[in-house]
């Protein structure tokens, strides 16, 4: 009969996704202690900023009779629609997920890792919200730029 050595474990405990760390450092980085709400809702914002960039891009290369038919349709507005849906489900998916329990669970988790993986976690995470930053500043050049154009194609076509 095969024995396991006593060191090894059958049920690791899981690694912390990705979003589970950011949401770690956030709370760990609020001036008051750490909050679960403005921790999620940061989270949010910075799945929403990534969400938008492909269609950022993508709005740049639609041809102009597309693009006014989009911006006649929405009411002047397209991003408005593409921003409530998607930002209310994530949300409500994080604010599920991204309790003090999962804080307490990363928290564990870097207890039983070394200082070099905290480390580590802790550069990822500056590096995903400096990111994030350029993302947003990215997104809402290219909004703008895509609005300017609607709105010199609404006044060609206009009467």
């Amino acid at each position: 009969m095969k024995t396991t050595a006593p060191h090894k474990r059958d049920n690791q405990p899981k690694a912390p996704g990705f979003f589970d760390h950011i949401f770690y450092w956030l709370w760990h980085c609020t001036p008051s202690g750490g909050m679960p709400d403005r921790s999620f809702v940061i989270i949010s914002l910075i799945r929403l900023a990534f969400l938008f960039l492909p269609f950022a891009l993508a709005v740049q290369f639609i041809s102009d009779d597309t693009l006014l038919h989009v911006y006649l349709l929405t009411g002047g507005h397209p991003e408005a629609y593409l921003t409530i849906l998607p930002f209310a489900f994530f949300v409500l998916w994080d604010m599920y997920r991204y309790k003090e329990k999962k804080y307490l669970a990363v928290q564990a988790y870097y207890e039983r890792s070394g200082g070099m993986e905290r480390l580590r976690h802790r550069r990822r995470f500056r590096l995903c919200i400096a990111a994030t930053i350029l993302a947003v500043i990215l997104d809402v050049w290219l909004f703008t730029l895509y609005q300017d154009r609607c709105i010199a194609i609404f006044r060609e076509f206009s009467p």
